[in-house]
């Protein structure tokens, strides 16, 4: 999730918050590593829990 919480330290064309952003819509399940990686995953992408 650095990508999304530190956008300044990577380069302005890197899509890889946008990659993960619409694969993590279109999933029918994601697996966390932990309580914190979910709870990223749901505040910064809006997915559901």
């Amino acid at each position: 999730m650095n990508h999304e919480k530190f956008p300044d330290l990577f380069l302005t064309y890197d899509n890889t918050s946008e990659n993960k952003r619409l694969l993590a819509k279109e999933a029918a399940h994601i697996i966390a590593v932990s309580q914190n990686t979910k709870k990223d995953l749901v505040e910064l992408f809006g997915i559901s829990r």
